[in-house]
C-alpha cells in the first residue's frame, strides 16, 4: 500500500497503537460478494491479525472488525510417545 492509503486508514480509525503493518489482501470477490475482493488488515508486529476491513461488502458497505482478545491454546503433547533413541541405533 502506498503511504498515503496507510495514513489515510491510520486517522480513518483512529489507530494509535504502536508497531504493525498495514497489509492488503485481493481474494476471489465471490467469497464476500465484493465488487473488487480487497481486504485490509491491521496486523501486530507479530502479524497477527487486529483488525480487518472488507472493502465493499454486499448489502453492508465497508464492513469493519476488530479483534477484542485472543485465546493461545499451547499444543497438547502425548508423554507417551516412546524417546527417539540415539542417533545410528535400530530398534
Amino acid at each position: 500500500m502506498s503511504r498515503e492509503e496507510q495514513n489515510e486508514f491510520i486517522s480513518k480509525n483512529n489507530y494509535h497503537g504502536g508497531r504493525g503493518f498495514l497489509l492488503k489482501a485481493t481474494i476471489p470477490k465471490e467469497i464476500f460478494r465484493t465488487e473488487t475482493g480487497e481486504l485490509l488488515f491491521w496486523s501486530s508486529e507479530y502479524l497477527i491479525p487486529l483488525e480487518i476491513t472488507v472493502k465493499d461488502y454486499i448489502l453492508f458497505g465497508d464492513l469493519h472488525a476488530k479483534l477484542n482478545h485472543r485465546i493461545f491454546i499451547p499444543p497438547e503433547i502425548d508423554t507417551a510417545a516412546p524417546s527417539p533413541g540415539k542417533i545410528g541405533e535400530s530398534r
